[in-house]
């Protein structure tokens, strides 16, 4: 039992390898209006604003919007 466990973490640990070494470096910006370009150089958690101020926009109007909604 304990082979196939091993075997599946092994499996499962390859599958994440390739999924990061697919994934692009950088992207555009996700802001409606921004078309700038960013690089993300961090392993954390995928990016996709350009900037804070971006996000920060994104995020404020996100929050009007569902006040207003409710």
């Amino acid at each position: 039992m304990r082979d196939a466990s091993a075997g599946a973490l092994t499996a499962a640990a390859r599958n994440w390898r390739a999924a990061a070494a697919a994934r692009t470096p950088g992207g555009v910006c996700g802001a409606s209006g921004c078309g700038r370009v960013y690089l993300a150089l961090g392993s954390g958690v995928p990016q996709r604003y350009c900037s804070r101020r971006c996000a920060t926009r994104v995020r404020v109007a996100a929050h009007r919007r569902a006040k207003a909604a409710g």
